[in-house]
């Protein structure tokens, strides 16, 4: 293997095991003892430890979300790797995070880690699209509203300013892993649901 082949699989290596680390799992764990799978949405991220464990929780599991996406993506940088191991580290700590090695491939959905990313890659658009999305999350309270618009704001950005072909591609890859993610997660808690509600009422018949 060349050199440049090392540091590839290093750098994204290095990346899924980033993503994979679970902060919001270990807060909820170390503050509530509780496993943060069993609240809320059962979303291992920030939000759902704000939710059930509290503000500074859930906040510094947002700044160690968010660090996991920044740090994936400067790692190629530091060890002199292939441009392209950094796109793809990209993707692959967000995968990490959603799926993790270290939850049975259970996790979050990776919206702090992808702002991680892009924050990092490209600060800008990213910084530009988080102030709309956050105005939308308390006068709608809708996370998800505010994360459709950053998402779309982003991609649309991203081309119109003439970024490389590359970062367009990353960018979409991301929204649709966190779009897969999310309504994936949303269907099962409402078959989960549905399910429970048919067994209660078949103890009920009989």
């Amino acid at each position: 293997m060349t050199s440049d082949t090392v540091l590839f699989v290093l750098s994204v290596s290095i990346a899924y095991l980033l993503g994979a680390f679970p902060p919001a799992y270990l807060i909820a764990r170390v503050t509530r003892g509780i496993d943060i799978r069993e609240y809320g949405s059962g979303n291992v991220g920030a939000l759902n430890v704000y939710r059930h464990v509290g503000r500074r929780g859930g906040g510094l599991a947002f700044i160690l979300d968010t660090a996991k996406g920044a740090v994936a993506v400067l790692i190629p940088r530091w060890l002199g790797a292939p441009d392209m191991a950094m796109y793809i580290a990209a993707i692959v700590v967000v995968v990490g995070h959603n799926w993790s090695v270290f939850l049975r491939f259970s996790g979050g959905k990776g919206v702090a880690t992808v702002f991680g990313v892009t924050v990092t890659v490209i600060p800008i658009l990213a910084m530009v699209t988080l102030p709309p999305a956050m105005l939308l999350m308390v006068v709608l309270r809708s996370s998800v509203m505010g994360m459709v618009v950053a998402f779309i704001a982003l991609n649309i950005l991203t081309i119109v300013t003439g970024q490389s072909i590359e970062t367009i591609i990353v960018c979409l890859i991301l929204t649709l892993v966190v779009a897969v993610t999310h309504f994936g997660r949303e269907a099962n808690i409402y078959v989960r649901l549905f399910n429970q509600k048919r067994w209660n009422a078949m103890k009920r018949v009989e």
